[in-house]
């Protein structure tokens, strides 16, 4: 009995590890599985689209980012064709420019004065711009107008004259599809280069500031410097081989025993001008370069271009004293310009000032036109393009009447003869009975 129980003691101690290795296994398979699942299964946080492929739609799980860069593409496709459809309209009817500049000119009665005699009195005003109704009209015209470049990645603002400090009075907001805002440009009649932002060198030299454009500088300079200005890295310049001052050398012509000769003279490195009115000459080698530091990228020299001739005059100095080694150029001296383009936009719109009185007496009336100036700039106020339009109104009179008439007068109202009509009757003369249609 006892030994067949050892037997069967030792079986069970053989077969359970193989057991428990079976049921390692199978859990280890089990999760292998659930984790292939779960891979080859949609995530809830992904984007879902609709693929075909060999004719049998299949459903294609993306991220974001794709999505994204897929319907702003979609977006671009779309204001494309809106763009093309827009600037055929604008043929036929008032241009975008001029729509939004008349939007923006409707005036207001500033305060008056009367000039003249007491049986001869004339009133005499000029306006003001009017933004509460500007933000209504603005919308008005540029929401149906630009609906087919709608989009989420250009922000374009509208403005108005700038507030009392200075800052930029924007009425309305819109974001535009990647691209629409080159067709803006072009309904606006603003050429696109001329808005470009660019970037400008400073350099102090012999105590006059110079401000450098990419072309008097050089494009490998410019760039190389640019690189690492951009992003707050002071730049140390020097040059290899490094330049050296020679003395400069007067030919003198002479005859010795009746034969004509020439003496040349030559003054000592760095000495005052003298008699020979010229100061040292600096030598630069032929095959000389600009080291930038840090990174020690080299550009060639090339004295034809005015910096590089201001570099070499600051690295030099004025004596043998004032030379040195390097030329320090700090983040600061990397100057963000963006260019402004003004387009005068004319006369935009026609309007009559009538003065009116009680019982519905309209008398008097001046008509006048309002001009307009846009400017457009991009990168500006947090807005990808910024267009801005300062209304221009004259000044004008009204009369002249006596002092009795103009006490008939109750007030003044400014009337666009496009969009109402005021008709007149002449009752009781100078005044004028009628009503506005």
């Amino acid at each position: 009995m006892n030994q067949w129980f050892i037997s069967l003691f030792a079986c069970w101690l053989l077969v359970t590890p193989e057991l428990a290795s079976a049921k390692t296994r199978k859990q280890d398979k089990r999760k292998r599985s659930a984790a292939g699942k779960e891979k080859s299964s949609p995530s809830k946080d992904k984007s879902q689209l609709k693929c075909v492929g060999a004719g049998v739609e299949r459903r294609c799980y993306y991220d974001d980012g794709l999505v994204e860069l897929i319907g702003d593409w979609s977006d671009a496709q779309r204001a494309a064709d809106a763009g093309e459809q827009l600037s055929a309209e604008q043929e036929d009817e008032e241009s975008l420019a001029d729509a939004i500049g008349r939007a923006f000119s409707w005036p207001t009665p500033s305060p008056i004065e009367l000039l003249g005699a007491e049986e001869a009195l004339s009133l005499s005003t000029t306006f003001d711009y009017t933004r509460k109704r500007a933000k209504r009209m603005v919308k008005d015209v540029v929401k149906p107008r630009l609906r087919g470049l709608r989009g989420r990645s250009v922000g374009v603002c509208f403005a108005g004259p700038p507030k009392a400090n200075g800052d930029n009075d924007i009425v309305y907001q819109m974001s535009l599809a990647k691209g629409a805002d080159k067709t803006l440009l072009g309904l606006l009649g603003v050429p696109e280069d001329q808005i470009e932002p660019y970037n400008l060198l400073r350099l102090k030299v012999d105590g006059q500031v110079y401000r450098l454009r990419e072309d008097e500088v050089g494009s490998d300079l410019f760039e190389a410097l640019g690189a690492k200005l951009k992003v707050g890295k002071t730049v140390y310049l020097s040059m290899n081989p490094a330049p050296r001052r020679v003395p400069p050398k007067v030919t003198i012509p002479a005859k010795v025993n009746g034969a004509s000769q020439e003496f040349v003279l030559a003054k000592k490195p760095g000495a005052s001008t003298g008699s020979f009115g010229s100061a040292d000459s600096i030598e630069i080698k032929p095959d000389a370069k600009w080291v930038i530091r840090p990174g020690n990228k080299t550009v060639p020299v090339n004295r034809s271009l005015l910096a590089h001739r201001l570099l070499i005059r600051k690295m030099m100095g004025k004596s043998k004293k004032e030379e040195r080694k390097s030329i320090t150029i700090k983040p600061r001296d990397w100057l963000s310009r963006t260019p402004v383009y003004r387009r005068d936009l004319g006369d935009v719109v026609d309007y009559e000032l009538h003065a009116h009185g009680r019982e519905a007496l309209w008398f008097g009336k001046s008509s006048f036109t309002v001009s307009a100036e846009m400017y457009v700039r991009s990168g500006e106020s947090d807005c990808d393009l910024l267009v801005e339009v300062f209304p221009i109104f004259p000044r004008i009179t009204i009369g002249a009447w006596s002092r009795g008439e103009w006490r008939q007068a109750t007030g003044l109202t400014v009337i666009d003869p496009a969009t109402h009509k005021v008709r007149i009757g002449y009752m009781d003369s100078p005044f004028c009975g009628g009503i506005i249609e």
